[in-house]
């Protein structure tokens, strides 16, 4: 008992005290074991319950999915045991999860219906959109019709849809040339537009808006009909043309238009359509075909526009067109039928076309109307109206750098066209360009003077090319007045010549996975360069195995083998030979030995001995020893040949970036290992053809067309300029650097082609800038070699004189 009460004490004392001091502190303290004391005592009960829900939630998730409603509701073991399908793991047991396979996929078999099928994507992101092209035209013709009135209807009607195909029963001959001809095994010319349905279904069933089928001795207004399907609705079943004498089916000697939902229906019911035809008249037979496809019969309403058609009978253009063009139905209609010929086929379109012209100026003079109506509703008032009406304000410098400067010309020259010339002859397109100037100022003088003005000589003349509006010209012209007995008098007169509308040319189809085969034609005074572009070469496109091959042209001069002199191109042998074995690739370069018969031999002669050994589809890259290879031009340039160069097409000319003579640009530092792009270091070589691209097809066929005198003077470049088949598509390659290299002008070239070697090394020594500050530092020494300093009086020292 003493010890116990002497434990209290020692105990109760700082308690009690700490209690008096904060009474709050016992029953948060009471409350606290009181909590944890209950919750202790009651977690056993209710953690079996909770086991027991867990493993059957868990048992569920892998069986069989359980409603939410069932998990907020108290279950008894019968009700689960009955919404259970499989056995339940024991109370007993812990869960465990386990992945549950399906019972039809064995272990270690793959299921194949598994396997996710591979997404194959279309070629054209339209095809994925669902776009597609606008009207397609099938022109119904024969092998007796096709070089007249199938040749007359190309040539007015083919370049405005979107495609056109010619459907015979046989093959004519002669086969007319530029034309998509499509002839038929059946001779029978009532099935010819079951076929012709047919063969679209094979090619043609979901590429386009509308289809439109037409006879060859019709006349349509492409244009017309163009504008006039672009505002009716995709979605509209349209079956409208010419209605035939009945009114029931369309005339196909009108034309007839479907809109896809209609010829999507016909083509589903070909088969019907081929036992049901008309034996002497194709148009029953097609009529019949879509009214049983479609239950519709021919309307000349397409949405809110009406076909508009004009049959002529008996017509004679020359007599007939005086009366009907005063016809306003006749000049509306956009299908005319039937042509007795080919001839009246051209002429209708030419007066058609003079029609169009006439509408198009008087709707731009309405416009016209209507923006000076307007304009006084602006700001600025009338003052606010530029000249022309319609035409984008001249462009307004920000600073003096950005101001387009005036080139002074006259009727013979023209001065300081660029930054290198300073007075060179007018000829050529320009010539072409301001004598149509100086012919339509004169026109407008006239017309406004009443003819009393006859022109005599241009004083002056000055021209710059706006972006923003196109090419302006002002004109100082001497005339002479006929009503003041011949008075001269000067007139000045400003003219501009607008940028039109930019349209889009549909280009074939190319990909970037062409194999290119690179021909470098290499002189010997080239040879030097060699190495640095055989070990760029081999780095950039040996190394990562690029889709080309390089094959190298040794040019040796002529009366080489007559001599025995040391081979100048060993060393690119031995070079060619070396890569070849460290990177087991026999056939990825190779070189080809061109023995030149004459004291100077051209590209084009060089590569009439390369072409035979390649195919018509190879796509050949002719380049320099001087070009820089590194990765951004295998990726950039490479692809850009891919791309730019189109078989039947076109050919591709780029614009390098030629480096200046680096000891005129790098006086004060060491020049760079690789070519620098500045205005400074370099210039974008306008004379340069050297680097082409063609493929072997279009080289052969634009050759055939070169005279064997035109060989002397001519270039790739000219030589592709005569086909006037081929596109040449030249434009400024910001990733063909090219460096510094002296080229040999030989005087046993043609004058034309020594004048261009001297133009390309005078230009392409450093800018005027350098060419100035170096003629002036030469001339400075020069002056202060030639001063002879004059003696000095007697008594004077020589060290203190200055």
């Amino acid at each position: 008992m003493p010890i116990a009460r002497a434990i209290l004490n020692l105990f109760y004392a700082p308690f009690h005290r700490y209690v008096c001091i904060r009474p709050y502190i016992l029953p948060v303290t009471v409350g606290m074991v009181l909590g944890i004391a209950i919750h202790m005592t009651s977690v056993p009960f209710f953690e079996d319950r909770c086991d027991r829900n867990l493993r059957l939630m868990g048992q569920r998730s892998v069986q069989e999915p359980i409603m939410l409603t069932s998990l907020l509701k108290p279950q008894s073991k019968d009700e689960i045991s009955k919404k259970t399908t499989r056995n339940i793991v024991p109370e007993s047991e812990d869960f465990e999860p386990r992945i549950v396979k399906p019972p039809e996929i064995k272990p270690g078999v793959a299921n194949k219906t598994a396997v996710q099928k591979k997404i194959s994507r279309p070629r054209y992101i339209s095809t994925e959109l669902g776009i597609r092209e606008k009207v397609f035209a099938a022109i119904l013709s024969s092998a007796d019709t096709l070089n007249t009135f199938g040749i007359a209807i190309n040539r007015t009607l083919v370049g405005h849809v979107t495609k056109a195909i010619f459907f015979t029963s046989t093959m004519p001959s002669p086969i007319p040339q530029g034309m998509n001809i499509v002839s038929f095994l059946d001779k029978h010319n009532e099935y010819l537009p079951v076929h012709t349905l047919k063969y679209i279904s094979e090619h043609y069933s979901d590429t386009y808006d509308f289809y439109m089928f037409v006879s060859d001795r019709t006349y349509l207004r492409g244009q017309r009909i163009y504008e006039m399907v672009e505002h009716i609705s995709i979605n509209e079943e349209v079956y409208m043309g010419a209605p035939s004498p009945d009114g029931k089916f369309c005339d196909l000697e009108g034309g007839v238009i479907f809109s896809q939902p209609v010829i999507s229906k016909v083509l589903k019911n070909l088969d019907w359509c081929l036992k049901n035809t008309h034996p002497d008249n194709p148009s029953t037979t097609l009529g019949m075909c879509v009214n049983q496809s479609t239950q519709k019969h021919c309307s000349m309403k397409g949405g809110d526009h009406i076909f508009h058609h004009y049959r002529l009978d008996d017509f004679e253009y020359d007599d007939d067109i005086i009366r009907l063009r005063e016809d306003p139905y006749f000049n509306s209609s956009l299908s005319l039928y039937p042509l007795p010929d080919d001839i009246s086929q051209y002429k209708l379109h030419r007066y058609f076309c003079l029609l169009e012209l006439n509408l198009t100026r008087q709707q731009i003079n309405k416009a016209k109307e209507e923006i000076i109506d307007l304009s006084q509703h602006g700001p600025e008032g009338r003052d606010s109206l530029t000249w022309p009406i319609g035409v984008p304000e001249p462009f307004k410098p920000t600073n003096r750098y950005s101001v387009i400067p005036w080139v002074f010309f006259t009727e013979t020259h023209i001065y300081l066209d660029g930054e290198l010339s300073i007075i060179k002859e007018l000829k050529g397109l320009d010539k072409l360009d301001i004598q149509d100037t100086i012919q339509a100022a004169v026109e407008a003088l006239q017309q406004t003077y009443d003819s009393e003005l006859t022109f005599q000589q241009l004083i002056n003349g000055y021209r710059r090319y706006d972006q923003t509006r196109g090419m302006e010209y002002v004109l100082d012209l001497m005339m002479t007045n006929k009503a003041k007995k011949n008075e001269n008098i000067l007139k000045r007169v400003h003219l501009v010549r607008p940028i039109g509308k930019v349209e889009n040319i549909q280009m074939p189809y190319v990909t970037e996975n062409t194999a290119i085969y690179m021909v470098v034609i290499l002189h010997e005074e080239e040879v030097d360069m060699f190495d640095k572009f055989m070990v760029e070469y081999a780095q950039t496109c040996m190394e990562t195995k690029d889709n080309s091959q390089l094959i190298v042209a040794l040019v040796y001069p002529n009366g080489y083998g007559n001599e025995k002199k040391k081979d100048p191109f060993a060393k690119p042998k031995a070079l060619i030979d070396q890569f070849s074995k460290k990177y087991n690739t026999d056939t990825k370069v190779n070189f080809k030995v061109i023995q030149s018969e004459e004291a100077y031999m051209n590209d084009i002669k060089i590569l009439d001995l390369l072409i035979p050994d390649f195919t018509d589809e190879t796509l050949i890259m002719v380049g320099r020893a001087n070009m820089e290879l590194t990765s951004d031009v295998l990726v950039s340039y490479f692809n850009r040949v891919r791309m730019n160069t189109i078989k039947g097409w076109q050919v591709f000319f780029p614009v390098g970036f030629a480096q200046y003579k680096p000891e005129i640009i790098y006086k004060e530092k060491s020049a760079p290992s690789l070519v620098e792009v500045g205005s400074k270091v370099g210039r974008y070589d306008l004379q340069s053809y050297d680097h082409t691209s063609f493929y072997v097809s279009d080289y052969k066929a634009a050759r055939k067309l070169m005279s064997p005198e035109a060989m002397n003077i001519s270039t790739i470049f000219t030589l592709f300029l005569n086909h006037k088949k081929l596109h040449i598509f030249r434009a400024v390659e910001p990733f063909l650097k090219l460096r510094w290299i002296q080229f040999s002008c030989l005087p046993t070239m043609s004058q034309h082609h020594y004048q261009h070697c001297v133009t390309r090394n005078t230009e392409g020594l450093a800018s005027t800038h350098d060419l100035a500050m170096l003629i002036f530092q030469d001339r400075k020494e020069v002056l202060t070699q030639s001063i002879i300093e004059p003696p000095l009086p007697k008594g004077i020292d020589p060290v203190k004189k200055s």
